[in-house]
């Protein structure tokens, strides 16, 4: 019964999402990742950040202004206003959300995921591709079961997910995570993977580019400018 009815009410916010004409906020200074990781370095210096999930909420105002920023979740504190600082630093960055056509306010979310040097992630999400590849279906959806619960808010194994669903005609465990994916689609703006001491940064969970060391990452990203 309780299954029933948050498939219904899910099944409501999917039609009104179809429904509404959103247009998410948008930053216009370039690569919002490598300007959030950027400034997260820049603020923690050379120290380890360690390990762990950050998540912080914040507003985009209708002129672009950051608003009401509240740390979610953290790992230390430290680590948590060093996130807070690199957000606030893309204070009126932004061309902001629109409904309907018109500017609004809009809440959304940041997601620092802070790993180990040695985390498996990266091999797990590349297992989970294979066994997509292989049809093997029922070990693909026990890996992002696993990969979900650890590392929530992410898009794309959402994504993967709901494909196995549909695959293994598990149809509400499917539109379930479509309707996960339209909410991430529109509440989460960035999620971060960070490794701490080998500096890797991730956008969506996959390897965009890696630095070594902060000074590096400092280094090559001014050299690029």
């Amino acid at each position: 019964m309780k299954k029933r009815l948050c498939l219904l009410l899910l099944i409501l916010t999917i039609n009104s999402y179809g429904q509404e004409n959103f247009e998410k906020a948008s930053f216009i200074n370039g690569d919002l990742n490598r300007f959030i990781v950027k400034k997260f370095f820049s603020f923690s210096k050379n120290t380890d950040i360690g390990y762990g999930k950050v998540i912080v909420s914040f507003e985009i105002d209708t002129k672009g202004k950051i608003q009401n920023l509240f740390p979610e979740k953290y790992n230390t504190k430290k680590n948590v206003l060093n996130a807070i600082l690199a957000i606030q630093a893309t204070d009126r960055m932004w061309q902001p959300a629109k409904e309907n056509g018109v500017v609004v306010s809009k809440k959304y979310k940041i997601v620092f995921n802070i790993l180990k040097e040695n985390s498996p992630f990266t091999r797990d999400v590349k297992k989970g591709l294979k066994l997509i590849e292989k049809k093997s279906y029922k070990k693909a959806l026990k890996l992002y079961n696993k990969l979900i619960a650890r590392y929530g808010y992410n898009l794309q194994l959402y994504q993967k997910r709901y494909k196995v669903n549909e695959a293994l005609n598990k149809n509400t465990e499917a539109l379930l995570d479509k309707g996960m994916v339209e909410k991430l689609k529109k509440d989460i703006m960035l999620n971060v993977t960070l490794f701490s001491k080998q500096r890797k940064f991730m956008r969506y969970g996959f390897t965009t580019e890696t630095y070594i060391g902060r000074d590096a990452f400092l280094r090559r990203d001014i050299k690029n400018q």
